[in-house]
């Protein structure tokens, strides 16, 4: 990453998207920079290992070269990068609904703000929706819906005009995702005609879909779940989309 890194700043805190990783210093020191925490100096030869919810920053802090090398598992297919407040890290402009949903998870971290009895915060809630699907691959989506399971697009309209679509894929906006596939509402779909539907839902980067496929679950069908990373994942694939 050489002296590049010599011209970073605070400001250009990040994390690494979908992916966990490490990287290790082949020549001269870096700094890792983290909000709230002191400059951990690195020396040659002393990986550091990180989950793919860590932000930090990696710099050059002197005159001399110095290269590190990275490893990324999954590979690295988006970063999100934050500001400053005080010790608190605001996604920039524009940040993905991941950066989102860590920001609003730090806040209340870093802000020791008591949940009243039984409440869960937005990861607890996002672990425990999960904790009850078996989440798909875009393969194994794209290999369902070709096999007659119900692909659901709940992205809002800005984020489908700005990133595309998929072919074939229902568009229900999360707001009414309830309404259209209980087979008991008055507003259902006509596809929603029992609990046995198999419905693949999907947003952004697959955060809002596994609470979404979790509701649905609880209006009893079991067969529910969502795309692990998204329509972005899905486009990373390789799979069709429409501009």
């Amino acid at each position: 990453m050489g002296n590049q890194l010599a011209a970073w700043t605070i400001d250009r805190l990040h994390d690494h998207g979908e992916s966990a990783g490490a990287f290790v210093v082949a020549m001269g020191i870096l700094e890792e920079h983290r909000a709230g925490e002191q400059p951990l100096v690195i020396h040659p030869g002393k990986p550091r290992a990180f989950s793919r919810d860590y932000a930090h920053d990696v710099r050059n802090a002197s005159f001399a070269p110095a290269i590190s090398i990275h490893a990324y598992s999954p590979p690295l297919t988006d970063m999100n990068e934050y500001e400053l407040n005080g010790d608190q890290l605001v996604p920039r402009e524009g940040s993905s609904e991941r950066a989102e949903a860590l920001h609003r998870e730090w806040h209340m971290q870093e802000g020791n703000l008591a949940s009243p009895p039984g409440a869960l915060n937005i990861g607890q809630m996002l672990a425990k929706a999960r904790g009850r699907l078996r989440r798909l691959s875009p393969d194994e989506a794209h290999r369902l819906a070709a096999e007659g399971a119900i692909l659901v697009d709940i992205r809002p309209e800005g984020q489908r005009a700005i990133e595309g679509n998929i072919p074939g894929a229902l568009i229900i906006e999360r707001n009414v995702l309830e309404w259209r596939f209980d087979p008991t509402s008055s507003a259902r779909l006509a596809v929603a005609t029992d609990h046995d539907l198999q419905v693949i839902v999907f947003c952004s980067e697959g955060y809002t879909s596994s609470l979404a496929a979790a509701a649905l679950q609880d209006l009893g069908l079991w067969r529910a779940t969502d795309i692990v990373g998204g329509f972005h994942a899905w486009r990373t694939t390789g799979l069709p989309i429409v501009p």
